[in-house]
């Protein structure tokens, strides 16, 4: 059974590795940074290593400089698989330090799969380049290390920057709409004065004539006790007042004479007094 070491700080990607790898038949052991990759694989030398770039401690490129300069290691497969280092000046440096494979996220596990077991292949056959038996040039490799690490902190800079823009962009239109919505309040609170105070003068009206109708419910009572009385053929009179009071006109009663009882009544609503004759 190959034997695959993993380096990736990140746990997920760990798992997810460890699950397609150990399912298609591969022995996987795992760590999170280089350092601990050069421990693990000058104890026990894995048949492949497949490397995540950015890591604390040790990074991926370190590990691989290293790791073909190791006379036990420098023979064993090396893949970089990578989200972050995707420009193809960080493939061609990671090449360069001669790892055997550049794969950059994001792509399908199956491909990765691919990869691997093309090179495990190769590798058994012995038909893998061989690495330069060259010393490394450690100065040749610092220099291309800070140029990667340069570029990457430019575009880092680049996305902070427009980061920035957007979010002064973001902070500009909020400000603007504040200033709307406060104007929009002043223009209801506007409103509603004015609403108030149309609204008043009607109401003040209606609460007059709601008096009005309160003391003439107070007077019906009496009121329509003299309609009945004056219904029944009595003498008792039947004024101006007392009809538009009850709602009585001559045509609803025309059988009316002039009153001569002189009651109280009809002596107040002027001088002619009105009583129905049988």
């Amino acid at each position: 059974m190959s034997r695959i070491l993993i380096v990736d700080d990140n746990k997920i990607n760990i798992e997810l590795f460890e699950a397609v790898l150990r399912e298609s038949g591969y022995g996987v052991v795992s760590c999170g940074n280089g350092q601990e990759a050069l421990e693990l694989a000058r104890k026990q030398p894995p048949d492949l290593v497949i490397s995540d770039i950015l890591m604390p401690v040790m990074d991926g490129y370190e590990l691989c400089a290293k790791w073909k300069a190791d006379g036990l290691l420098r023979r064993i497969p090396f893949v970089f698989y990578t989200a972050t280092y995707t420009d193809p000046k960080d493939e061609a440096y990671g090449l360069s330090l001669g790892a055997d494979r550049f794969v950059a996220k994001p792509v399908k596990i199956e491909a990765l799969e691919k990869v691997v077991k093309e090179l495990l292949e190769a590798s058994r056959k012995g038909t893998l380049p061989a690495p330069s038996k060259d010393p490394v040039d450690e100065e040749e490799v610092m220099r291309g290390y800070s140029e990667v690490i340069f570029r990457k902190l430019q575009q880092k800079v680049v996305q902070l920057e427009a980061e920035v823009a957007a979010r002064g962009a973001a902070e500009l239109a909020l400000r603007q709409v504040t200033m709307e919505l406060k104007e929009k309040n002043c223009e209801l609170q506007d409103f509603l004065y004015i609403s108030s105070h149309d609204l008043r003068n009607p109401l003040v009206h209606m609460q007059g004539f709601s008096e009005l109708i309160r003391k003439y419910c107070a007077e019906l009572p009496g009121l329509l006790k003299g309609g009945r009385e004056a219904r029944g053929g009595s003498k008792s009179c039947l004024s101006g007042s007392c009809r538009r009071r009850l709602g009585i006109s001559l045509q609803e009663w025309p059988i009316w004479t002039a009153c001569s009882a002189g009651c109280s009544g009809c002596r107040a609503s002027g001088p002619y007094r009105w009583s129905r004759s049988r």
